[in-house]
């Protein structure tokens, strides 16, 4: 055991942690039923995972996430639905948390943004209503009407429209109005958190890079991908894109993050500020079945914060993978996902670096668990590891063994 605990803890400490810590896209999509269907999703393209109990009562038109509190994200249901602004929140392991109604606006609408201060919903009729966040005393939001309009941005008191290619700015603090300028075919718009530059998606799918002092185009980057439904700005000032099926990011250029099997309606990305661990990936064999389980967060000094797995065979050594790394193994000096079917497990995937293999004994229930102490250090902060469980199975390939689906935690 004291082996066990200086292995953890001399991973956790190593400069192989130098990772930075990932915006993660909530991906709205559509289905075959009238719920909404949410997914989590790597900016740096490593892996996807369904937000875990979610509502399904309603149809969902745009999502948004707060900028400031990364826990949560604002949806807005459709006019044959249950309509108006809900705020969720996202709990640890991608689970959906508690589902607030209002006091916003109760009416369906085609958009939402949110800002530091202010939610944003721009409804069909060109009807842009920004309402304090959180709502002070019934005070009544600021209300524009932008004939026309198809996407709103939001940094600060500064909020951004596109209606048929023109882009308005209108300052919420002082009531001052403007128009940027005209960019043929925009129909989606993003502003980055600094709110140095905007980015315009056209119809023709052309990201269209533009200063929102002068309104002058500082970059065109044509995408082939056909009309740009939706984009938005990471931490780092980098763009994600969508075409409505395939969803895209600067930060891994050379494929699509994450492709719908239906479409995506609508995306948003959030900043991972505090302790959070999600799945990612996915599982093979029986282990795709098994559910990641956590006690406590991965906070500085948390001596405590423990990973498990519910729904292994029972009484069976599990293999605990732990790495500073889902991107690269570094062993093998081999990217990852990393394809095991070389190795006897066809459909499985190593998904995070096995930096250290800690080997553990499931209980009578399938449950086992492996206590990962936090050092208090304050280098360690915002810094992400990744890890990966393999369960024995005797009738799943050569190599005997499956594959969990991938856990990442961020340090705070």
């Amino acid at each position: 055991m004291i082996h066990r605990q200086l292995a953890l803890a001399a991973a956790i400490a190593s400069p192989l942690a130098a990772q930075v810590p990932v915006d993660a896209a909530v991906v709205l999509e559509s289905t075959q039923l009238l719920d909404p269907y949410y997914k989590l999703v790597d900016t740096f393209g490593r892996g996807a995972t369904t937000l875990r109990d979610q509502n399904a009562f309603m149809t969902v038109a745009a999502v948004a996430v707060d900028p400031s509190t990364d826990a949560w994200f604002y949806w807005i249901g459709a006019a044959f639905s249950l309509p108006g602004t809900w705020r969720s929140e996202v709990l640890p392991l991608a689970q959906f948390g508690t589902t607030l109604w209002g006091p916003w606006s109760q009416a369906p609408a085609l958009r939402v943004a949110v800002g530091s201060t202010r939610i944003v919903t721009l409804e069909s009729s060109g009807a842009v209503e920004a309402y304090l966040k959180p709502s002070a005393g019934g005070t009544p939001p600021i209300s524009l009407t932008i004939p026309g309009a198809t996407d709103v941005a939001i940094t600060g008191q500064l909020l951004y429209t596109v209606a048929n290619g023109a882009v308005q700015e209108n300052d919420l603090a002082s009531g001052a109005s403007r128009t940027v300028g005209t960019y043929a075919g925009g129909i989606s718009i993003a502003v980055t958190p600094n709110g140095q530059e905007l980015t315009i998606g056209t119809q023709t799918g052309d990201l269209v890079r533009v200063d929102p002092t002068t309104g002058t185009v500082v970059g065109t980057q044509p995408t082939a991908l056909g009309a740009i439904t939706a984009v938005e700005y990471t931490r780092y000032n980098t763009r994600v894109w969508s075409n409505g099926t395939e969803l895209w990011s600067e930060l891994a250029p050379s494929a699509p993050i994450y492709v719908s099997p239906t479409a995506i309606l609508d995306f948003s990305v959030g900043l991972a500020t505090g302790p959070s661990i999600t799945t990612y990936g996915a599982g093979c064999g029986i282990a795709q079945f098994a559910t990641w389980d956590n006690v406590g967060v991965p906070s500085l000094g948390n001596s405590t914060f423990s990973l498990g797995l519910i729904g292994a065979p029972a009484l069976a050594p599990c293999l605990l993978a732990l790495g500073a790394s889902r991107s690269v193994w570094s062993a093998a000096n081999a990217p990852l996902p990393f394809d095991l079917q070389v190795y006897g497990a066809p459909g499985c995937s190593l998904l995070a670096d096995p930096a250290v293999n800690l080997l553990l004994f499931s209980d009578s229930g399938g449950t086992v668990y492996q206590n990962i102490p936090i050092p208090n250090l304050p280098a360690l902060a915002g810094r992400e590891f990744a890890a990966q469980f393999f369960v024995p199975t005797g009738s799943f390939g050569t190599l005997g063994a499956a594959s969990t689906e991938g856990v990442a935690f961020v340090i705070d």
